[in-house]
């Protein structure tokens, strides 16, 4: 940014970067009636008392209607293996797609289980209790 105390990131993309992010604001701000991105508030900088009014736009499109399923699929994994194969910043072992490193925290976790904070399972051993069942993995 040429400004950052007024912006922390330029459009990416170019003209394409500009027009997604627009499609974005229109989607999840304008069209639900919601906060504009510079109305939102931080869920981490701002007070936990305070609404951060945030939006959620959507799209579901049945791919099926659009593409013939097996090249649909076809086109997706060359893509993936694209964008898997691109030249990384040093210490970079690869460019990751949104989601994969949480389902290799997923795999992780159903292999050795997840650290829960003492809290954090009291709470969930009260909450559970409400509806009397405690999980023997909780207990």
């Amino acid at each position: 940014s040429l400004y950052p105390a007024n912006a922390s990131l330029a459009p990416m993309a170019g003209h394409k970067g500009y027009g997604f992010g627009l499609w974005c604001e229109i989607l999840s701000g304008a069209l639900p009636g919601g906060h504009m991105t510079w109305d939102v508030g931080s869920w981490m900088f701002d007070p936990t008392d305070t609404p951060s009014y945030h939006n959620a736009g959507f799209i579901v499109m049945d791919t099926k209607v659009i593409a013939e399923q097996d090249d649909y699929a076809q086109r997706m994994n060359k893509l993936i293996d694209e964008i898997h194969a691109v030249e990384t910043a040093e210490g970079v072992a690869k460019v990751l797609l949104p989601g994969e490193r949480e389902w290799a925290n997923v795999s992780k976790s159903q292999e050795t289980g997840i650290d829960l904070p003492a809290d954090v399972r009291v709470k969930l051993t009260e909450t559970l209790a409400l509806v009397s069942e405690v999980p023997t993995w909780l207990a």
